[in-house]
């Protein structure tokens, strides 16, 4: 049975990631290009990595990745996050 604590702790990370990928997205379609917007723009890249990093070191996460249990829910959850960095 999944932890309700850490399925919640999964969901906020995932809604957090959705975030920094819309801010990014929004840095990108920015037309301006100055020395401050390119920092935020590498500050929200290293946020997005850490949220990640976050979502990955997760017990419930680790478990379904190593077991290949839950493939669907796992496939959905990295989804969009993962498509948006191609």
């Amino acid at each position: 049975m999944l932890d309700p604590l850490a399925c919640l702790r999964s969901y906020t990370t995932t809604l957090k990631i959705q975030e920094e990928l819309n801010k990014l997205k929004n840095w990108e379609a920015s037309s301006t290009s100055t020395l401050g917007t390119i920092c935020n723009g590498l500050s929200g890249l290293q946020e997005l990595y850490k949220c990640l990093d976050e979502l990955l070191s997760l017990q419930s996460i680790q478990q379904a990745l190593s077991h290949h249990q839950h493939e669907k829910w796992v496939n959905e959850l990295l989804d969009g996050p993962v498509r948006f960095m191609h």
